[in-house]
C-alpha cells in the first residue's frame, strides 16, 4: 500500500488529542485509512451522517446520550460529519467530560464551528486538510524511474490511488468522482442545487484553466448568475475540487488586480469533467494539462507553509504562471511552466523590471521533480 504523509500526523495527534478534524472528498479519506492504522482495529464504531437516519439519532446530544451511542467503543469515526446540526456540541461533550473516546470526523465540507472551538482545533492543528496522493509519495513508493514514464499518465488520470491500477478502472473511478462532486450535499446551510448548471460551469472551468477568469462569462455559458457563479467556486473551493489563485499585484503600471485563476485539485477530474482520456500524442492541451497538475502539486506539497500562491498577468496579457511569495521573509519565486523544455516561453520583461529580486524558474518536462520531490 502506498504510504502516505498524512497518515504519520494522523496517528501522532490521536496519541495525545480526543479530537481529529479531516477535511477532504471522500475519495482522500476513506475511513479504511484509519481502521487500517488503528492500534485496536476491532475498537470502533462507524456513522455515515449522510444517512439520514443515522443523523437524526445524533439530534439530542449531552453525556448519557453519546455514551450510550458510541457503546464504549474507544474509536468514533464519523463520515460526512459536516453535516450533523450539533456537530460542534458533540465535540464539546467528548472533550470537556471524562471519556475514553477518539472522535474522528471525516469531512467532505469544513463543518461549522464557532470562533473559539475553530481557535481552538486550528491552534492544536486538529483540523487537517487531505489530499490526493502527493508527487513525492507515489515517487517513493513506485520509484523515480518508475513514475517518469507514467508522468504523462498523472496529467490525463491524476493522482488518486485508484487510477493506478489500469485506464479503464481509472476512467469509471473519475466518472463516479464527477457525479459525487454533482449531488454533493457540502453542508447544511450552503447547497448546490442546480446540477446541470454546475456541470456546465465545470466543464467551462475546465477549458478556462490559466486564463483569468471572468464570473460573468463563466456565469453567461452556463446559465447562472455572477453571484451563484462566485457562491458555486467558493463552495468548490472549501471542498477542494477547485484551487482559486489570485493575481499579484503592487499598483505597477498595466498590472491587472482583483482577478484570479481556477485550477483542479486533481488532473483527472478535470479530464472527465470533458470526458477526454486521450493520450497527449492526440490532444491540444498539454501545456494546460502540465500547468494544472504542476500547479496543484506545488500547492499539496506547500499547503501547511507560509507561502502564498498568485499569478502575475498584464492588460497586454503579459503572464507569470505561478507566483510563490513569502510574506514574512519577503521572498518571491516566480515559475513559468512549459512542457517542452525547447517552447520558448520567456518571462515578461516587465516583471523582471518591477520585481528584480523575484527567483525566475522556468519549470519543464525535464526539471519538474527538483521543485516537487524535495522537502
Amino acid at each position: 500500500m502506498l504510504e502516505r504523509e498524512i497518515v504519520k500526523k494522523i496517528n501522532s495527534k490521536l496519541e495525545s488529542n480526543k479530537i481529529l478534524v479531516l477535511i477532504g472528498t471522500s475519495e482522500n479519506i476513506n475511513e479504511q485509512l484509519f481502521l487500517e492504522h488503528l492500534k485496536d482495529p476491532e475498537n470502533y464504531k462507524l456513522f455515515d451522517a449522510s444517512n439520514k437516519k443515522v443523523k437524526s439519532v445524533f439530534q439530542e446530544i449531552n453525556l448519557n446520550s453519546v455514551t450510550e451511542l458510541f457503546e464504549d467503543k474507544k474509536n468514533i469515526i464519523v463520515k460526512e460529519a459536516q453535516l450533523l446540526d450539533k456537530l460542534q456540541e458533540i465535540i464539546e461533550v467528548v472533550l470537556f467530560e471524562d471519556l475514553d473516546i477518539n472522535l474522528i470526523c471525516l469531512c467532505s465540507f469544513e463543518p461549522i464551528f464557532d470562533d473559539v472551538l475553530m481557535e481552538v482545533l486550528t491552534t492544536q492543528e486538529l483540523i487537517i486538510k487531505t489530499t490526493s496522493p502527493t508527487f513525492k509519495e507515489i515517487a517513493k513508493h513506485f520509484g523515480l524511474i518508475q513514475i517518469e514514464k507514467n508522468l504523462e499518465q498523472r496529467l490525463i488520470f491524476g493522482n488518486n490511488q485508484e487510477v493506478f491500477e489500469s485506464n479503464e478502472k481509472a476512467v469509471l473511478f473519475l466518472e463516479e468522482c464527477v457525479s459525487n462532486i454533482l449531488k454533493s450535499t457540502l453542508n447544511p446551510k450552503e447547497r448546490i442545487n442546480k446540477t446541470e448548471q454546475l456541470r456546465k460551469l465545470l466543464q467551462n472551468i475546465a477549458l478556462s484553466i490559466g486564463s483569468h477568469i471572468s464570473y460573468n462569462e463563466l456565469a453567461t455559458k452556463a446559465g447562472l448568475d455572477n453571484e451563484t457563479v462566485e457562491r458555486y467556486v467558493y463552495l468548490l473551493e472549501k471542498a477542494q475540487v477547485l484551487i482559486k489563485i489570485p493575481t499579484f499585484s503592487t499598483d505597477q503600471k498595466y498590472e491587472l488586480k482583483k482577478t484570479h485563476c481556477l485550477y483542479f485539485y486533481d488532473n483527472g477530474i478535470r479530464n472527465a469533467l470533458i470526458k477526454n482520456h486521450n493520450a497527449l500524442e492526440y490532444r491540444s492541451d498539454t501545456d494546460v494539462l502540465w500547468k494544472n497538475w504542476f500547479i496543484a502539486e506545488k500547492y499539496k506539497k506547500t499547503s501547511e507553509a507560509n507561502s502564498q500562491f498568485y499569478f502575475w498577468i498584464t492588460h497586454t496579457k503579459q503572464q507569470v504562471d505561478l507566483i510563490e511569495y513569502d510574506e514574512k521573509t519577503d521572498k518571491m519565486a516566480a515559475y513559468q511552466l512549459k512542457w517542452n523544455k525547447k517552447d520558448k516561453k520567456k518571462f515578461p520583461k516587465s516583471f523582471a523590471v518591477f520585481y528584480p529580486k523575484a527567483k525566475l524558474i522556468e519549470v519543464n518536462r525535464s526539471t519538474y521533480w527538483t521543485f516537487l520531490a524535495k522537502d
